[in-house]
């Protein structure tokens, strides 16, 4: 394999745990997938992660005074687990089949551009998995339907507010509030008979699970300090949510609606 430029091989890595990371990975697997993709071009990484920074340093194999260390600042990016499972095909690609580094940079850029969708759809089959969900929590028809509305707008408008890089916790807090108080229309207009179950639903799909999961899979690999970090995360997130919910059930108490 062509020997790679040191410099360009830590700009690439740097990227590449960027995306990682952002798009859901653990840490492990994207220590492993670094490594893993230094090694087939010769050179030994290093890398440290944190939500808000990547420190990445290569020590090249054949020449220890070859070394560079990079710093990079981390994105926020949406959760996509497929992206992550084709950035991790890339490393053992690399590996196996010897790729160029022009190559693996022709392939993630690939990989990381936003694929054409039917966004409207999605967000349609999203709502209507969350109405299931009010039904499992024994919610009556009305309240599942209100579930679904509701959903489907909070959905847009954290959507919207995404791309007009509004900061995550007021998109938590607004979301929410959009959600649960026309989930509670249901039971205002004397619809329906179970307001608890299509308050809890409706919300449901802000919570930061695979955050959550991450920072399990995190500490018990022994990366505690960023498995904490992102469960402080998870926990603001959280409470946010909860905020957005308080925002409703005060408006009702205190009589706006009534």
């Amino acid at each position: 394999m062509k020997r790679v430029d040191i410099f360009e091989l830590t700009n690439f890595l740097a990227d590449y745990a960027d995306s990682l990371i952002g798009m859901g990975a653990h840490n492990s697997r994207v220590i492993r997938c670094i490594k893993r993709i230094a090694l087939s071009y010769g050179y030994e990484a290093s890398i440290f992660v944190l939500l808000k920074f990547i420190n990445i340093s290569l020590n090249d194999i054949s020449n220890p005074h070859n070394k560079t260390t990079l710093i990079k600042d981390a994105k926020n990016l949406n959760i996509n687990l497929e992206v992550v499972s084709e950035l991790s095909a890339l490393s053992w690609a690399i590996k196996d089949e010897k790729l160029s580094l022009e190559e693996a940079i022709k392939i993630y850029n690939a990989i990381i551009k936003p694929k054409k969708q039917n966004q409207l759809f999605a967000n349609i089959l999203i709502s209507f998995s969350f109405g299931a969900f009010c039904g499992l929590f024994h919610g009556d028809f009305w309240a599942i339907c209100f579930v679904i509305i509701g959903t489907f707008m909070g959905i847009l408008l954290k959507n919207f507010l995404t791309k007009h890089n509004v900061d995550l916790r007021i998109i938590y807090i607004i979301s929410a509030f959009i959600s649960s108080f026309i989930a509670f229309l249901s039971y205002e207009f004397n619809l329906s008979s179970t307001p608890s179950a299509s308050i809890s639903a409706s919300i449901l799909y802000l919570f930061p699970g695979i955050i959550l999961l991450n920072s399990m899979f995190d500490i018990l690999d022994g990366n505690v300090l960023i498995g904490l970090s992102r469960i402080v995360n998870t926990a603001i997130l959280v409470l946010c949510m909860s905020i957005g919910i308080y925002i409703t059930l005060t408006i009702v108490n205190f009589g706006f609606i009534q």
